[in-house]
């Protein structure tokens, strides 16, 4: 959908299983599940995910999404770089 040489922003419609694993090694991936539920499978193991979540994958992660039923999911990739929290300011780390 979108790209400059910091972000990348895509859209993905599926149904069923990846048949192959994906691995980004230019930068952390974040997946916003916007339709839709299933599994994830990656090298830390399974977690399952339903409309609503996100789900950050760092680089290097080799994963693949199993859907139970048609999915959509918003993928932002931070290439070269990761993601991270934002500034607290005046609340500090409580």
């Amino acid at each position: 959908v979108l790209n400059n040489p910091h972000l990348s922003l895509r859209f993905l419609r599926m149904e069923g299983a990846m048949d192959h694993l994906a691995c980004n090694a230019a930068g952390d991936e974040l997946v916003f599940v916007h339709a839709g539920y299933g599994d994830l499978f990656c090298d830390f193991g399974h977690m399952a995910f339903s409309e609503g979540d996100y789900i950050l994958l760092p680089r290097g992660l080799r994963w693949r999404l199993d859907c139970r039923e048609p999915s959509a999911f918003l993928l932002i990739e931070a290439t070269n770089d990761g993601f991270r929290l934002p500034d607290k300011g005046i609340v500090g780390p409580h």
